[in-house]
């Protein structure tokens, strides 16, 4: 399953539409297909990693993979597994929602390498299969500026006047999370040709 940005609603805010994004990998028709286990969001060059700490406020089904850390929904392969089977008391993700391991560090290709993929990952593998990862239309990971920019990821905020400065517009999303996405976005001076 690939996430459809035709699909999404106008997003208020960036981060609103990343998180659109990520729920919308994870829809399923009920009654014709099993839900996905969860949602897989690798991130090879660690592009997102500014977001996860304000995504973590919004997004209790968001687990990392990482060093144990339990209070941060933080953990290595095998413990990611338990929580998505709900085998662990804490963290508790309810059973209609199905949650979103972001993989810091690690790309989609990496878990496709089946048995060749680094021991630490092999628990995680099984779920491309059972889950669903959160990809353009393509199949590659999002990058930063390839969601920012793509008809397939923002495409809600597609009229920007940054949309013509990718690079700006990219070098600056960390300060517009909370912008709206509107014409009313002031452009910086450097954006310019």
């Amino acid at each position: 399953m690939k996430s459809k940005g035709t699909d999404l609603r106008p997003a208020a805010t960036l981060m609103d539409g990343i998180i659109q994004s990520l729920e919308q990998a994870a829809r399923h028709q009920p009654g014709e297909v099993a839900p996905p286990a969860a949602v897989l969001w690798t991130d090879a060059d660690g592009q997102w990693m500014p977001l996860i700490e304000p995504l973590l406020a919004r997004l209790p089904q968001l687990l990392i993979h990482g060093r144990y850390n339990p209070s941060k929904r933080t953990g290595p392969a095998i413990w990611l597994k338990c929580v998505i089977a709900r085998k662990l008391d804490e963290p508790r993700i309810p059973k209609d929602v199905i949650p979103i391991v972001y993989l810091r560090h690690i790309s989609r290709q990496e878990l496709r390498a089946g048995e060749d993929c680094a021991d630490a990952l092999q628990p995680l593998v099984e779920l491309q299969y059972r889950g669903a990862v959160w990809t353009q239309r393509n199949g590659k990971d999002w990058t930063v500026e390839a969601f920012l920019t793509s008809d397939d990821g923002l495409a809600p905020c597609r009229y920007w006047p940054e949309r013509r400065y990718p690079s700006c517009l990219v070098a600056s999303w960390r300060l517009r999370l909370s912008t709206s996405c509107s014409w009313g976005i002031r452009r910086e001076t450097s954006c310019r040709g």
